[in-house]
């Protein structure tokens, strides 16, 4: 068995190599075009993403094998069992440095790997416009001219946070010098900022047996190094946020654990969704003074930055992302959408109007689920932290497979730190697994029609009404 992981493990190696030296190669090629002038497409090239797609799954089917052996309840791969050893003796053996010496080449080559979205180009430009200070929250990126503008494909004003922004602009600050070096200065940012998440997730477990491996398995996550390092999302820093606030409250710092959700927040919106959970546990847990803290010290920031980055409502609404408006992929409302298509009786404007239906149906389901967490949270026994942590990730996922038409495959990376420090709750752990793997074949998918959407969300929401179906786990609550 032992050989057998190994082999794996090697196996997992080559593949990454292999996926690294792809995207390097047509990435920083297409890049130097587009600087140029030259009109071209920043996407990959079928046979390019094909290699790539393939060698990215290869590597994802390889990690679900691992951690698979722990959901079903037997041990976990030790450390001794992770191959080229020769690599990382010059590196200490103890806690976490053990994590990241075990992980060191898989991180390197995250590291390396050019950026397949585009995104990290908007990053920047935003982060230039900030450095010469033009207001991102109020002109559209079209509206500004550097050198990164035939790199952008949204045009739209920024739709990351003030906390986002910070970032971008300390990257943004080596443009001058190179825009490549600019890219990798914003990647070596999300590097540290996922060993930072790493260390979290190390002093989260400390009371696990499983402490090391869960660890390990957080760091080399293949989504997370290839989305939050390889592409360089802002989502890494979501995930930053999160893990403060579930480390904060487990050592019960509630004040520390609101303030970091407000983080989470102004780097990307999506925390919205945990703070009024935080609010009804505070509430249970009768601590009304920090709450009140955390209330003034939320509404002091709002109505710092009312005064100063977002003065108007159109700011504001800029965080909630309007450019993707009316658009879908990878998700239901893409598969109706397509099916309408399919349809030529249907006219235009009757098809946006049952799709529009569609999804205000879908966000009154979910909706509907969210105020039954609130009221699980309010009218429970006993106001139980991984109870409180576990809803804060069925919100989000269930928002993501049914409410969300523009569904990015990066999405469901800041659900994976909740699969990781709740590891008893095997229903949520491995429904976020699957999304992420299913997410993950949409590279491979494009342009594939039905296909596409039904993998990437029909899978998981098929195996999620089979979990529903299947007698209540109540260890999926600790007695905590």
């Amino acid at each position: 068995m032992k050989v057998i992981y190994q082999t794996l493990v090697f196996a997992a190696l080559v593949l990454s190599v292999i996926l690294c030296l792809e995207l390097l190669t047509d990435g920083y090629a297409s890049f130097n075009l587009a600087l140029q002038g030259k009109a071209v497409s920043l996407a990959p090239p079928f046979p390019v993403r094909l290699r790539f797609g393939l060698a990215y799954l290869g590597i994802h089917l390889i990690y679900l094998l691992w951690v698979g052996r722990w959901l079903k309840r037997s041990k976990v791969t030790s450390p001794s069992e992770i191959p080229l050893k020769f690599f990382y003796s010059a590196f200490p053996r103890a806690g976490f440095a053990a994590v990241v010496r075990k992980s060191l080449i898989f991180l390197i080559l995250a590291f390396l790997t050019y950026p397949i979205s585009t995104d990290i180009y908007l990053y920047l430009h935003y982060g230039l416009m900030g450095l010469e200070g033009v207001n991102p929250y109020l002109v559209r990126a079209g509206d500004f001219a550097s050198i990164l503008t035939p790199l952008l494909r949204w045009f739209q004003s920024s739709t990351y946070g003030p906390v986002s922004q910070i970032f971008f602009m300390g990257a943004a600050a080596l443009v001058p010098f190179s825009p490549l070096a600019a890219v990798y200065g914003f990647k070596f940012l999300c590097l540290l900022s996922h060993l930072w998440n790493g260390l979290l997730v190390w002093h989260i477990l400390k009371e696990s047996n499983d402490r090391e491996s869960l660890t390990l398995a957080y760091v080399v996550n293949p989504v997370l190094l290839f989305e939050q390092i390889g592409a360089a999302h802002v989502d890494v820093f979501v995930c930053t946020a999160l893990l403060v606030l579930i480390y904060s409250v487990k050592q019960r710092q509630y004040l520390t654990a609101m303030v970091a959700g407000w983080l989470g927040v102004l780097a990307k919106t999506i925390p919205i969704l945990w703070l009024p959970l935080g609010i009804v546990f505070l509430l249970r847990r009768g601590q009304w003074g920090r709450l009140g803290l955390a209330f003034v010290i939320i509404g002091g920031s709002i109505a710092s930055l009312t005064h100063t980055l977002l003065p108007t409502i159109a700011a504001w609404q800029s965080l909630l992302n309007p450019g993707v408006a009316g658009k879908s992929i990878n998700s239901l409302q893409a598969i109706l959408h397509l099916f309408l298509l399919q349809s030529p009786q249907v006219a235009i404007p009757t098809r946006l109007a049952i799709v529009a239906q569609f999804q205000l149906v879908t966000l009154v389901v979910c909706g509907g689920y969210y105020l039954f967490a609130l009221l699980k949270l309010m009218m429970a026994s006993k106001a139980s932290e991984d109870r409180f942590i576990l809803e804060m990730g069925w919100v989000v996922l269930l928002l993501l497979l049914f409410a969300t038409p523009w569904l990015m495959p990066w999405y469901i990376s800041v659900l994976i730190p909740i699969a990781i420090v709740q590891p008893h709750a095997r229903r949520f752990g491995s429904l976020v697994l699957l999304a992420s793997f299913t997410a993950s074949c949409s590279y491979l998918l494009i342009g594939t029609g039905y296909l596409q959407g039904a993998v990437v969300v029909g899978i998981p929401i098929l195996v999620l009404l089979f979990q529903l179906l299947q007698p209540s786990n109540q260890q999926e609550y600790s007695a905590r």
